[in-house]
């Protein structure tokens, strides 16, 4: 690691503010649009992010210039920012002509054509100074900022995929040349060091495909379209102008020259919708969707802690047993052939047992019918676990259909008659979430934990063209009473409110809690789960 001290740096930046604020006096409404009082309180958090075409903005130019260690001086550019909660969390330049590393730092030479930077939002006044910005800039700058932040995201300063408030003096400047090679910069102002990180040398972008504007615009007709005519979730979104998201982002798409541009045009638009579910790949490659940060309560290391030896039948699938007892099952989604089988062949394996833990905390969802399936298990008669609308009229954007009721029946050679802790929560979603719908109609089971996700949609594929895939979700999910679950997802019966320590590397507090509730019951009506003669 190299170290500087940085007042020559800290000088340079100064003067070249104050010769910027003798020349332009700076838009105000790019000063009245943000904050910069964002902190962090404890450990990294994820925080929810917006970046739309009100956060493009020219400037005259920017400098990064840390002693002679390193100095990084772009001319005019646009900017692209990311912000949560009118905080600005990212940044993407793309400057109009690449700009050059210079310094003592072994990336010097380097030709830098984006850069990708992470910073406290203290520091978002001095590194992006008022003065030096002319004006909006242009929409389309969104098509290449949007692939950066999403492949970038989990380089720096992050939770979960979403970015997270760095420690005060950090600043990331992680950068794409003209050279190729990925250079990224890691500095720490509190301790006047700069640092080249090589490990990132080669983590590029795979290359994108060419794709002509009348292709890239047919697509985007297509999947505006598509969801014009069967997305039944309108109703939930009045605050959403269908056909005004199309005049703002359809000549993004007339404006892309390759299936990645395209695809994000989409994206863009289609976010608007604010849905887990609609999402676009563009030749396999996952354009920036809508993303909520969703919060795992769990800890997988802290499980097997508290829980002892686990064996994974499947992908899918984890079994075990306490000391006194009880079973434990996880399951991690539900698109595995064999996670059925898997299922029940644990099942078969904790029988003894006279409790059970049943764990979808990182179940993303999948297949609803193996969740039926597995569900099936606990059931004693057939029971109605939600409800789903479709659209009644292509033409009528919030006509839906009668909800129709969705039913758990009874499967399998026996039924698990003992209780059971089922253990949910904001990273249970889709038909993750039917499962947890399933399992607490049944008589036996206390859902705990967390609020699931609130985000189902039973999706179709679109193949829009030009190698572009689009998610459309077609029904409105409803819980049994037949209210929506959408964004707030099925409650737990048993809330559990994690703390700061609940999990760690060898602490599961929702695992413990479970476990507490079920040695409550009495040792003399202790019974196996599988029933005698089966």
């Amino acid at each position: 690691m190299a170290r500087t001290h940085f007042a020559v740096g800290l000088l340079t930046i100064l003067a070249l503010a104050g010769a910027a604020t003798r020349a332009h006096a700076g838009d105000p409404t790019f000063d009245a649009r943000y904050r910069h009082d964002l902190v962090r309180k404890g450990p990294l958090v994820a925080l929810d992010w917006s970046s739309g075409p009100g956060d493009v903005w020219r400037v005259s130019g920017l400098e990064f210039v840390r002693g002679g260690e390193m100095s990084i001086v772009f001319g005019e550019s646009t900017v692209v920012l990311g912000v949560h909660e009118k905080n600005p969390v990212w940044a993407v330049i793309l400057p109009d002509k690449p700009a050059s590393i210079t310094g003592r730092i072994s990336a010097s030479g380097s030709m830098v054509s984006a850069v990708w930077v992470r910073f406290h939002p203290a520091k978002f006044p001095e590194l992006f100074p008022v003065t030096r910005v002319t004006g909006p800039g242009p929409a389309t700058a969104m098509l290449a900022a949007r692939r950066i932040a999403l492949q970038k995201m989990g380089g720096s300063w992050q939770a979960d995929g979403f970015p997270a408030v760095p420690d005060p003096g950090a600043l990331v400047l992680d950068c794409d040349t003209k050279q190729g090679p990925r250079r990224f910069l890691a500095i720490d102002d509190t301790k006047n060091s700069v640092q080249y990180m090589a490990a990132f040398e080669k983590r590029t972008f795979p290359p994108d495909t060419a794709l002509d504007p009348a292709t890239a615009t047919a697509a985007f007709d297509a999947a505006w379209a598509r969801f014009d005519a069967v997305y039944a979730k309108f109703g939930l979104r009045p605050d959403v102008d269908w056909d005004a998201a199309k005049a703002t982002y359809r000549p993004l798409a007339e404006a892309s020259k390759t299936t990645w541009e395209a695809g994000t045009a989409i994206a863009l638009c289609i976010e608007n919708l604010r849905d887990l579910h609609a999402w676009v790949k563009a030749d396999g490659e996952l354009c920036a969707p809508y993303q909520r940060a969703r919060p795992l309560n769990a800890s997988w290391s802290g499980t097997q802690a508290v829980i002892g030896t686990l064996a994974d039948p499947s992908r899918q699938v984890a079994v075990g047993r306490t000391k006194d007892g009880i079973g434990y099952i996880g399951t991690f989604g539900l698109t595995d052939a064999g996670a059925v089988d898997a299922f029940d062949a644990a099942l078969e394996e904790v029988g003894d047992c006279w409790a059970l833990v049943l764990d979808v905390r990182m179940n993303g969802g999948g297949d609803e019918t193996m969740a039926q399936k597995m569900a099936g298990r606990f059931a004693d008669k057939k029971r109605v676990y939600a409800q789903s609308q479709y659209r009644s009229d292509p033409a009528k954007r919030t006509a839906l259909g009668s909800p129709n009721p969705r039913t758990l029946e009874p499967r399998g050679p026996w039924r698990w008659s003992q209780p059971v802790a089922v253990l949910q929560g904001r990273r249970t979603m889709s038909s993750a979430e039917s499962f947890a719908a399933m399992l607490a109609t049944c008589t036996n089971v206390t859902t705990m934990g967390e609020s699931t996700a609130g985000a189902s949609g039973n999706p179709e594929q679109l193949d829009a063209g030009g190698g572009i895939l689009v998610n459309v979700p077609r029904w409105n999910d409803l819980d049994p009473s037949g209210k929506p679950i959408e964004d707030v997802g099925l409650p737990p019966k048993v809330p559990f409110v994690p703390t700061p320590t609940s999990f760690t590397s060898d602490t599961d507090g929702l695992v413990s809690s479970a476990l507490d509730r079920l040695r409550k019951q009495a040792k003399g009506v202790r019974r196996a789960g599988k029933p005698a003669k089966q």
